[in-house]
């Protein structure tokens, strides 16, 4: 992984191979699922969309394997080898049945923050990525209308008004099966008030990426984070209270090429003080322990 937000993608795909190599017993499942991961983080980190779809939703697939197999038998060894081709098949009824959570948390939601994060508007077929999706978890999700959705995420993201007030009335309405899209949404916004999208920031920083520290759903939010602000940095510095002093702090923070979950929080504080955001009670303190200590 290190590999991976390092940026070295030919390091990264030359471990993956060897990961994935057959014996006459099979393969390690964990090398396996291992290498997927990694892949899926490299082809994000380096913008490589269409190909971090396709390594996210083998990660994906192989997760949910893993899980199903855990639940059969308590004993399984995800170390010994053996043959995925026929496990899956095995599995496949599993596999189709509810995978709409996993898939989102595991693959949707980091592309959707990587999609965010980027300089300008990238062109994606979302229509064909949700038939690629179905292709390997069946269509008894409604895949099609969270890619749609997640289009329109990413649309409000680069100032698109319609958009944004779709946003807007999905937050309103709690049937929507989204799961954290709306909230990442707002994460990233460049239209909402800045202490919306601070609340926000600090929800899903504490609620998950501290929880889950050392994932790529975290290394994506955080990268995601720093972006959104350094964005503020460079198009709406007028927004600080004065500009002189705080986007040089904002800045040194906000440049850093994998910021940690306590880099993130010292983002949030920074931010906060330079537009005189007030936070809810204890959140501060709960920003300061995480920023100073890692929330350890």
């Amino acid at each position: 992984m290190y590999a991976a937000w390092g940026g070295q993608q030919q390091v990264v795909k030359a471990c993956a191979k060897r990961s994935m190599v057959e014996t006459g017993e099979g393969q390690c499942y964990l090398a396996v699922q291992k290498a997927w991961e990694a892949l899926f983080a490299s082809h994000l980190n380096a913008r490589e969309f269409d190909l971090a779809l396709h390594s996210g939703l083998e990660y994906a697939r192989l997760f949910i394997m893993g899980s199903e197999c855990h639940k059969k038998a308590s004993t399984w060894d995800p170390i010994k080898p053996m043959d995925l081709k026929a496990k899956a098949k095995e599995l496949e009824p599993t596999l189709i049945q509810e995978p709409a959570e996993p898939v989102m948390s595991l693959v949707l939601e980091p592309i959707f923050m990587a999609l965010c994060s980027v300089e300008e508007l990238p062109t994606i077929d979302f229509p064909e990525w949700a038939g690629r999706i179905e292709n390997v978890f069946g269509q008894g999700n409604d895949f099609v209308s969270i890619l749609s959705w997640i289009e329109t995420g990413v649309l409000a993201t680069f100032g698109d008004q319609t958009a944004t007030d779709r946003i807007k009335e999905y937050m309103r309405d709690s049937s929507q099966k989204l799961g954290r899209l709306p909230m990442l949404a707002c994460c990233v916004s460049r239209m909402l008030p800045l202490n919306e999208v601070l609340s926000a920031q600090s929800s899903l920083l504490l609620g998950i990426a501290v929880p889950f520290r050392g994932s790529i759903w975290t290394a994506i939010f955080c990268k995601m984070v720093s972006n959104r602000w350094m964005y503020l940095v460079e198009n709406q510095r007028f927004m600080l209270d004065s500009p002189a002093l705080s986007a040089p702090e904002i800045l040194k923070l906000a440049s850093l090429l994998n910021p940690k979950v306590s880099d993130c929080a010292n983002l949030l504080l920074i931010v906060a003080g330079a537009i005189s955001a007030r936070w809810p009670n204890g959140i501060a303190d709960e920003l300061r322990n995480l920023g100073k200590y890692g929330g350890k």
